[in-house]
């Protein structure tokens, strides 16, 4: 379906007999006291054919011969929008162009009319494609990550045989300079493993892997951060198999000293309590299990609403309730109105840490950030419905992620983990 759905002519509700508006494009496109109609449909499907049989091929074709490439590239996106005789017309006229631009003596401006050529048809793509495999060859070794990028992306355009000898030397391209002790250097060049062939991104992925083990171990945080950043270009089993190696990465990060009894959180808002040992029953801990969280009473109506309204979030289409646990409501202070609440803790990383700066920034987020986005705006979505103010629900350290566990008690990495709202401190009813 056009995503301007005006102008999708097969949509049935634009060419029903009623000369009637389906309610939901009536609701998209009205203006307060004036209804959307077949009128109005009408109307615009007119102005927009004569606008593309008159005016728009008089700029496609006045901004092809430009001097400046970007208003060439943009004039040939547009001639797709063209009746098909003006299409054919234009494409003469552009592939004069292209073949023009790709002869430049800059490098960059080669490429940015390159990139023009994925906008012609086949026939015309096999007469550059010459033209092209030479600036590629040239491009991949210039000393220029924007220029090596850009020319290993454009090798699918070559013909076959180009396509081997250009994969053959961009993998040995990659495979030395993978060996540049730089995480910078071997990230740039790992990012392009994918425009090589299947066998070499297989030899390629090797390698790597080899490398970000290695690199996870540096003493350096921000090393460790880079190299994990890079375990997104290996394959599914080898990212899989390096965070196993890493469990700690999807471990809650709330403790970060030893200590005993309880102890103070150093954060912002309402004290939080962090507890280990129970007073009396050394022998118990209460460590990674329930915090004490001090907040507002208004805060905890709105925490306590959003945690017991299951019958909603089962509609909503969650099978378990997205939200902090709230295991006992204790001391209310008659003065301050603060009560304390034990909550359970979610034993997971923050999205936030998990998006950012922790180690696990490059590996499960590769696998499952969609999914895991794709949650956090659900959550937020139906707090909102539940007539909740979160207060700080845009920040992701507030989204905590619990991974399902395999038979041997370790995360489950080929499951989505569960996503979790917690620090409902600044919370209130709307």
């Amino acid at each position: 379906m056009s995503e301007t759905i005006i102008l999708d002519k097969k949509l049935e509700t634009l060419e029903s007999k009623e000369q009637d508006v389906d309610p939901v494009i009536r609701a998209m496109y009205s203006l307060p006291g004036s209804d959307f109609t077949q009128e109005d449909v009408d109307r615009y499907r007119e102005s927009v054919d004569k606008f593309n049989k008159g005016k728009l091929i008089g700029i496609v074709k006045a901004g092809l011969p430009d001097s400046n490439s970007i208003i060439c590239i943009e004039s040939a996106k547009m001639i797709q929008n063209l009746p098909h005789k003006q299409q054919l017309e234009s494409q003469k006229l552009s592939i004069e162009i292209v073949k023009k631009g790709l002869s430049d003596r800059n490098i960059y401006v080669c490429l940015e009319f390159a990139k023009m050529i994925k906008n012609l048809p086949h026939e015309q793509q096999l007469e550059l494609q010459e033209l092209l495999a030479d600036i590629i060859r040239k491009g991949l070794l210039i000393n220029d990550s924007y220029v090596r990028f850009n020319s290993a992306s454009m090798i699918q355009y070559t013909s076959e045989q180009q396509q081997l000898e250009l994969q053959e030397l961009l993998a040995s391209v990659i495979r030395k300079s993978l060996l540049i002790n730089d995480s910078y250097v071997r990230f740039e060049f790992a990012s392009m493993i994918q425009y090589t062939s299947e066998q070499q991104q297989l030899e390629l992925q090797e390698l790597l892997a080899d490398i970000i083990r290695k690199g996870l171990l540096s003493d350096i945080i921000y090393a460790r951060f880079k190299y994990s950043k890079m375990i997104q270009f290996l394959s599914e089993q080898q990212q899989l198999e390096i965070i196993r190696e890493h469990p700690e990465w999807t471990s809650v990060g709330l403790y970060k000293e030893d200590f005993r009894v309880r102890t103070k959180q150093k954060k912002t808002g309402p004290d939080t309590f962090l507890f280990d040992k129970v007073l009396g029953k050394e022998e118990e801990s209460l460590k990674n299990k329930v915090i004490l969280r001090k907040i507002p009473v208004q805060s905890l109506m709105a925490w306590k609403k959003a945690y017991e309204s299951y019958t909603f979030w089962e509609r909503q289409g969650f099978d378990y309730v997205p939200i902090e646990p709230i295991v006992k409501i204790s001391t209310l202070n008659s003065k301050s109105k603060i009560v304390d609440v034990f909550s359970g803790v979610i034993d997971g990383p923050s999205f936030g840490d998990y998006e950012e700066e922790d180690l696990i920034g490059g590996g499960v987020a590769t696998i499952f950030r969609v999914e895991i986005e794709e949650k956090i705006k659900k959550i937020r979505k139906c707090i909102k419905k539940l007539g909740i103010e979160h207060g700080h629900d845009y920040h992701g350290g507030n989204f905590v992620l619990l991974f399902y566990k395999d038979e041997n008690g370790k995360p489950d990495l080929t499951r989505c983990p569960r996503v979790y709202l917690i620090d409902f401190d600044q919370a209130s009813l709307t």
